[in-house]
């Protein structure tokens, strides 16, 4: 078994810079297990109309959480799918399951990767989506604590 750390800015708008550089280093290896725990949230809580540079923030916050793992889950389920295994966790956060106030759009990025989980769950659960997706597992991990 072994490990492979990629840096990325998952806030960058290039597509290619960020994406295409990750799929060249991981270019002929058999991922197992993908573990999606990139995340980030405001520098301190607020309301919502009042953090500055909040249209940078918000965007910054919604490519890095929800953006980040839709194209990683892209890139590495379908050679799950066709060896009928493999594992994905998205690490998430209590503030998709608790009330966050003045942290409204990073609960909101983390509720979608639970919420997103499900559906990829079911979508690839028997063949879903006429894909065969066999034994793959999809989890969704809520940690308590962190920097909030």
């Amino acid at each position: 078994m072994r490990t492979k750390i990629i840096e990325a800015d998952f806030t960058n708008d290039s597509y290619d810079d960020t994406y295409h550089a990750i799929e060249k280093e991981l270019y002929g290896l058999e991922i197992g297990i993908l573990i999606n725990n990139v995340g980030m949230s405001y520098p301190h809580p607020a309301y919502y109309l009042e953090l500055p540079n909040r249209d940078k923030m918000y965007s910054d916050i919604i490519k890095c959480n929800i953006s980040s793992v839709t194209n990683m889950a892209l890139m590495i389920l379908p050679q799950m799918v066709e060896r009928k295994k493999g594992v994905v966790v998205n690490v998430s956060s209590t503030a998709a399951i608790i009330p966050s106030p003045l942290l409204t759009v990073y609960a909101s990025s983390k509720v979608s990767l639970c919420v997103g989980n499900v559906e990829q769950v079911s979508e690839n659960r028997g063949g879903g989506g006429g894909e065969g997706g066999g034994d793959s597992i999809i989890l969704c991990v809520c940690v308590w604590g962190g920097g909030l």
